[in-house]
């Protein structure tokens, strides 16, 4: 693999980059969106005390309006969470499909190509002669063979004949004596 080829380690190491970006810029607009909900409220709160003639100790609007705050900025953060890590997966899928399928098509294009090489540079002529020394070759030995064997039955026959002379030899040289 090359050098100026992209791994499965940078992509992952982009990724998480990625993600950590997409966080912080989440979190931002969060906090953005909190000094807005913020303001909403101080402007609610003043407009509400203004028409009606209600004391409410400040310390118990200022307990409620945190506790609005933190409970709008946990879920707020928490949707800038799940929507940032459906972004990375989302991009992390597309990416590596991506990584593969072109990895696999200079795959396929190096395959072919080392194949239409080895295939040009088979010498057919070299192939026909080889053949046919295999095949002169294979034709002798079972030639050989087959000598062999009339060789044997050969050899066999002259020496049952040779048993037979000696045997009707002997049988009249027993006559004769």
């Amino acid at each position: 693999m090359s050098n100026n080829q992209i791994t499965k380690s940078d992509i992952l190491a982009g990724g998480i980059i990625l993600g950590f970006l997409g966080t912080i810029i989440y979190a931002i607009d969060v906090s953005s969106k909190l000094k807005t909900v913020a303001s909403k409220l101080d402007k609610s709160v003043k407009e509400l005390t203004s028409d009606v003639e209600i004391e409410i100790p400040t310390e118990l609007v200022n307990r409620q309006v945190e506790k609005a705050v933190r409970e709008e900025a946990k879920y707020q953060v928490e949707r800038a969470m799940a929507d940032a890590r459906k972004d990375v997966v989302k991009k992390y899928a597309t990416e590596i499909e991506n990584v593969v399928e072109d990895e696999f098509k200079l795959q396929k294009a190096d395959v072919a190509k080392t194949l239409k090489k080895k295939i040009d540079d088979i010498d057919i002529q070299e192939i026909k002669r080889q053949v046919k020394i295999e095949a002169r070759d294979a034709c002798v030995q079972k030639l050989k063979n087959d000598i062999d064997d009339l060789s044997d039955k050969y050899t066999e026959q002259i020496e049952s004949m040779t048993s037979i002379y000696e045997t009707v030899a002997n049988k009249i040289q027993s006559i004769g004596d």
